[in-house]
C-alpha cells in the first residue's frame, strides 16, 4: 500500500511541476516577450524605367476604385528576344487611368528574364535589357509569363495584387 501511495504522490508531483512550467511559459508569453516584429515593407523599385514611353491621346479620366487601386493591363503577349542585341522586344502599356504604379518581370518558364523599374501611368514600355544570364536561353519558342507588380504611387509600397499574363516569348538571335 505505501508503494502505491508512493507513486500516486510521485504522479501528483510530476503533474504539478508541469502545470507550474506551463503556467510560467503562459505568463512570460502573455507579459514579458517584447514585441513581435512586422515584416518591412516591399517598396518599389528606385528608379523609373528608362524605356518607358509616354502615351499620346489617352482617356485620362481614372478607373473607378472605391476603398483601393484599379490598374488597366494593355499587353502584346508575343514577345520576342534578341540575344545579338541582349534586349527583349514586348508592348506593355500602363494606361493613364490607372492609379498605381507597375514593375514589369517576365519568365520564360520559371526564369526571370527580364525586369523593369517603375512605369506610371500613361507610359508604355517596348523593349528591356536582358537579366544577366538570361543570354543563354537557346533559340526557340517559350511559353512565359510577364508578373505586373504594382505599387502605391505616393508611399512606393508594394500592393497585395499583382497581375500574372501568359505570354509566348520567341527567342532569336
Amino acid at each position: 500500500m505505501e508503494q502505491k501511495e508512493k507513486r500516486y504522490r510521485l504522479l501528483l508531483l510530476i503533474l504539478i511541476l508541469i502545470t507550474v512550467v506551463s503556467m510560467g511559459v503562459t505568463v512570460w508569453a502573455l507579459f514579458f516577450r517584447g514585441p513581435v516584429q512586422k515584416p518591412a515593407p516591399d517598396y518599389a523599385p528606385p528608379e523609373v524605367e528608362q524605356n518607358a514611353q509616354p502615351m499620346p491621346d489617352q482617356n485620362t479620366s481614372k478607373l473607378e476604385s472605391p476603398g483601393g487601386g484599379a490598374i488597366g493591363v494593355e499587353y502584346e503577349p508575343q514577345m520576342t528576344v534578341d540575344l545579338s542585341e541582349k534586349a527583349l522586344a514586348l508592348l506593355y502599356v500602363n494606361p493613364e487611368r490607372s492609379t498605381r504604379n507597375v514593375a514589369v518581370e517576365i519568365y520564360a518558364g520559371d526564369r526571370l528574364i527580364a525586369r523593369s523599374g517603375i512605369i506610371k501611368p500613361g507610359f508604355r514600355l517596348q523593349h528591356l535589357p536582358l537579366e544577366d544570364g538570361a543570354e543563354t536561353l537557346r533559340e526557340g519558342v517559350y511559353g512565359g509569363k510577364m508578373l505586373l507588380l504594382s505599387y502605391h504611387p505616393q508611399s512606393g509600397e508594394k500592393e497585395m495584387l499583382n497581375t500574372e499574363c501568359a505570354v509566348t516569348i520567341t527567342v532569336q538571335k
